[in-house]
């Protein structure tokens, strides 16, 4: 009987043919494959048709089969958007969810706090330091209402996007660093290169600064953000490749410098702000793209210090 069909019945089924055999899928679902093919004979038994053929080969879909678990899918997608539309009434009835990179959080965050505190009292800001795959994950399930991000992506169709500026990364170094503030690449040999890493998609990536040019220099440490780098410059004569924006406390404070590198052109990068239009009213998107534009876009702005630490943001 349908009835008696539960959700982790629909959620079986729609992985029924990811894999060739029922062992396989036993060992993914970490069950029993007697308990598994038991489970699966009851399904087709509510269901009244055959889901899968097995040979000796495996297993694969019958043409039922795959129309139920196209529709399985389907009733598993409307459930998750009615669960999430329960989640949006419930977790941003006070707070607006804000995600970006850490050095554009803090960045961001001074601003915005002082805008929103003045013209918009009554709206609470919550800043969270993603990656970019987080913060795409994030958006598309509906965990944040506001995203600040580099490049072209699709958050879907409750998302609308503008570009609000640029930042430009370029090199650095401690202030008293032995390089001059211009040098061709060869006055690099005997210095070493912040590398950046990071984990995205399940794998780390290193990225390679100066590309084909700086094949034959030195790779110096690794840090996964803009902060563990600036560390890093200050204590060290590494060279350390970051946007304008992440150091521009160090660069009035002095404890770091620009250096030009003959040859190789700044790397300016188009900053978007995403905005999930059931969430957030025409009246917060306009203080938003008024603040981004200010800081992203005038080199005059005045911004708040700063620190990061453990995820929270601390106005000093």
């Amino acid at each position: 009987m349908l009835e008696d069909l539960k959700l982790k019945d629909l959620m079986l089924v729609t992985e029924l043919g990811r894999f060739d055999s029922l062992r396989s899928l036993s060992r993914f679902l970490k069950v029993e494959p007697q308990n598994l093919s038991k489970k699966v004979k009851n399904i087709e038994a509510n269901l009244g048709v055959r889901l899968i053929e097995r040979s000796a080969k495996g297993v694969v879909l019958t043409e039922s089969g795959l129309q139920v678990v196209a529709k399985c899918k389907e009733v598993l997608s409307s459930i998750n958007e009615i669960h999430q539309f329960k989640q949006r009434s419930i977790t941003y009835k006070d707070h607006l969810n804000i995600c970006s990179r850490g050095y554009l959080v803090q960045a961001l965050s001074g601003p915005l706090t002082q805008a929103f505190e003045q013209n918009l009292p009554a709206t609470g800001l919550r800043f969270m330091d993603l990656s970019s795959e987080a913060m795409e994950k994030s958006a598309r399930e509906n965990q944040v209402d506001i995203v600040f991000s580099f490049g072209e992506i699709d958050l879907g169709k409750n998302w609308h996007r503008c570009k609000v500026g640029k930042v430009t990364s370029q090199f650095y170094v401690r202030e008293n660093h032995p390089l001059k503030t211009e040098v061709n690449l060869n006055e690099l040999k005997d210095y070493r290169f912040v590398g950046v890493s990071y984990i995205e998609g399940g794998r780390t990536n290193i990225p390679n600064l100066l590309g084909g040019q700086g094949s034959g220099l030195n790779r110096g440490f690794d840090s996964e953000n803009a902060n563990y780098t600036k560390e890093i410059l200050k204590y060290s004569n590494q060279i350390g490749f970051l946007p304008d924006i992440a150091v521009r406390n160090e660069l009035l404070s002095g404890k770091l410098k620009t250096i030009k590198i003959k040859g190789f052109p700044k790397k300016p990068m188009d900053v978007f702000l995403d905005v999930h239009m059931d969430t957030v009213n025409q009246i917060v998107q306009n203080r938003l793209k008024l603040v981004s534009k200010e800081v992203f876009g005038s080199k005059d702005f005045s911004y708040t210090k700063l620190i990061c630490y453990s995820g929270s943001i601390l106005v000093s």
